[in-house]
């Protein structure tokens, strides 16, 4: 009789007292099932019918071994990353007088206050900070002293910056991701944001890469040469590039169009970018992608356009919500406990709404309890017509704006927007009011595709839905797939299985040929669900229920393992965690698992290149103003991939060996210490 938890090629060894049955945390018990009623365990492998008898890890493993070889050796390196390290590779912290702290470490927290705190170069030489920092740094050992000050601090920031982005690229080594672009002008000075996203540990992760100041005009060839530059500096083949997410600037979607283009220029005068984007045109396609907060912004612009008495409305409430701030106002609303109301920022309607619902809100005491001349009264005060007007035309936004929030959610995947999308669409035409209607019409407008009045040149906008890419998303998210049509499935097959065979030949397999698909029969479905789109979602979902039926030829094809997932994959609810879903079926469908990362990934907005601009504006305030380009571009990110830098402060808290105090010289002033290496 083997144990439970004996991995493959152990020798037999006796039960412990007191084991139970079915506690066993062995990785082979996720692949496959044990059934107490039979006394066997049967595999859930795709296609695999085995069973093995009674609940023996040894026997399980010798299965996988014997039919699943792939799945066998990912449990054996599962099971060999579970090992505890040696008892000599553990770090010691070091420890000063009792607390724990290197000289590594302070110069790290003194760049977090700069980087991430905003505090400037100038205040680390201030008298009181030195007068915190002087005593620690004379308690430390001679080989621990560093200089805290706003020369010495500087150049180890680019240091930090490097080890950060040092880990970036640990993290992308292999992985197919997708990029989000976008520039932002301050003060006549230019910069270029870029992030990258992927999923790392069973969630959407974004890093920034660069925030690099441009000195050339920002032409969408000079934008795809700086683009090629930063991937580049990242080791990030743009074979690996699977979409380029932007807003709706021009010279952004046509960089993406020249970066997909068959073009014989390359975007960097080396050999490794003429490789690169000779793979570009011959293999496979970059998707360009529209921001859908922004499309969403400019539809919602386009609606109150059209009706012309919102204008007036909108101009008069601005005008008496500054009168509401002026300093005998403010007095008055501080002294009855109300809120300001909040003014507009014009180009963002998102601030048009606060504002609209902050002057709403005060109309009581406006009308009651304000005390202001009648001159200022009929200047500036409303109607109850135009109160009237005001609270209609605030509920006929509420249900855009909270789209506008749920469109700025970090984990936000392609099926989560189309689902935030649709309901948008029919909650306002549920309503049927001339500025729900013309909303309606400008969305769908806006997410159609635009060509060039010269067709040859094809799309000058994509459309923002049902792309390839758009459709393999959705299909591999069990919650929203059934909204596909069988065009779009079928689409959506194709992308995946080409997408597979750019996985496979990066890595240096070959891949045959996939059969054609086949159409499946549908079962019912019941729901409950009781919201418009939820209602639309269930009555979708019906005839998704799987008929048993199991591909028998090319059952280790990419296409057979995709046909099994359409035909026997139940709809998820809404609310479940379609990236926990998949880590679940990791080892059941490891290349269904792999695909479904690398799509689920691909962003629908491009909101935290914007959240990096607004930190742009917090290291860039105007006593820095003069901060250098290189400079800017280090801290912010550190500033923006704060969770690794975090990381690299725990690591750096940490020596291999604690400081020798009978080697420590006596105290002696800061002044005149060395600085440390990061």
């Amino acid at each position: 009789m083997f144990d439970e938890d004996q991995a493959d090629g152990e020798p037999p060894r006796k039960r412990s007292r007191g084991r139970q049955e079915g506690h066993s945390t062995h990785p082979v018990w996720e692949v496959l099932i044990y059934h107490k009623d039979s006394n066997d365990s049967h595999c859930t492998i795709s296609g695999c019918t085995g069973k093995v008898p009674k609940k023996h890890t040894y026997n399980c493993m010798s299965h996988l071994k014997t039919h699943h070889k792939e799945v066998h050796d990912k449990i054996l390196q599962d099971l060999e990353s579970r090992k505890d390290p040696k008892p000599a590779e553990k770090l010691k912290p070091s420890i000063l007088n009792g607390v724990k702290m290197s000289g590594r470490a302070l110069q790290v927290h003194c760049i977090r206050l700069v980087s991430q705190h905003g505090l400037s170069f100038k205040s680390l030489d201030y008298a009181a900070l030195q007068a915190i920092l002087r005593p620690m740094i004379e308690a430390m050992p001679a080989s621990e002293r560093v200089t805290i000050s706003s020369r010495s601090i500087p150049p180890k920031i680019c240091d930090m910056a490097s080890a950060i982005r040092a880990k970036i690229m640990g993290e992308l080594d292999g992985k197919m991701v997708s990029i989000k672009v976008d520039g932002c002008s301050k003060n006549s000075r230019y910069f270029l944001g870029t992030n990258v996203q992927y999923i790392l540990s069973r969630k959407i992760v974004i890093r920034t890469l660069a925030v690099e100041e441009l000195f050339i005009s920002t032409t969408a060839a000079n934008l795809k040469a700086q683009i090629c530059h930063i991937l580049k500096m990242y080791r990030i083949p743009i074979k690996n590039v699977v979409s380029f997410t932007s807003d709706n600037g021009a010279n952004y979607i046509l960089a993406c169009k020249l970066m997909d283009e068959d073009s014989e220029d390359s975007c960097c005068d080396s050999p490794w970018a003429d490789a690169e984007i000779e793979l570009l045109h011959d293999e496979f396609h970059i998707q360009s992608i529209r921001c859908a907060a922004h499309t969403l912004e400019l539809s919602i612009g386009d609606a109150l356009k059209e009706n012309f008495e919102i204008k007036p409305l909108l101009d008069k409430v601005r005008k008496l919500a500054n009168f509401l701030k002026n300093e005998t106002n403010v007095r008055q609303l501080k002294e009855n406990e109300k809120s300001l109301p909040t003014t507009d920022v014009v180009t963002r309607w998102g601030s048009t709404y606060d504002m609209l619902a902050s002057v709403s809100k005060l109309r009581t005491f406006i009308e009651i309890s304000l005390n202001v001349s009648n001159k200022d009264r009929s200047q500036y005060f409303l109607d109850d017509d135009e109160w009237d007007a005001l609270d209609s035309t605030l509920d006929d936004l509420l249900p855009a704006r909270q789209a506008t929030t749920q469109l700025q959610h970090k984990n936000l995947t392609l099926g989560d927007f189309y689902a935030v999308w649709m309901e948008l669409q029919m909650k306002l035409e549920k309503k049927k009011t001339p500025l729900s209607t013309s909303l309606v019409k400008a969305m769908t407008e806006r997410s159609r595709s635009v060509n060039y009045r010269d067709a040859r040149k094809g799309e000058r906008l994509s459309a923002l839905f049902h792309y390839p890419s758009f459709n393999a998303a959705v299909f591999l998210d069990p919650r929203y797939f059934s909204l596909l049509s069988p065009e779009q499935i079928s689409d959506a097959k194709a992308y995946l299985c080409e997408l597979w065979a750019r996985v496979q030949k990066a890595r240096g397999v070959s891949v045959e040929p996939e059969p054609e698909e086949t159409v499946d029969e549908p079962e019912e479905l019941d729901s409950e669900d009781s919201s418009l789109f939820e209602q639309l979602l269930a009555s979708k979902n019906k005839g998704r229920f799987p008929d048993g039926e199991v591909a028998a030829a090319n059952k280790n094809t990419i296409r057979a393992l995709l046909d099994e997932y359409d035909r026997t994959t139940k709809p998820l609810p809404r609310k479940t965690d379609v990236l926990e879903y998949w880590e679940k079926r990791r080892r059941v469908s490891p290349e269904l698992h792999e695909l479904a990362l690398i799509v689920l990934a691909i962003p629908a907005t491009e909101v935290s290149v914007e959240r990096l601009f607004s930190s742009l504006k917090f290291i860039l305030r105007p006593q820095r103003f003069n901060l250098q380009g290189s400079n800017v571009d280090h801290i912010l990110v550190l500033h923006a991939n704060s969770e690794l830098v975090e990381e690299y402060a725990n690591e750096v808290m940490v020596l291999e060996k604690l400081p020798n105090p009978e080697r420590s010289s006596s105290s002696s002033s800061a002044s005149s210490c060395s600085s440390g290496s990061l």
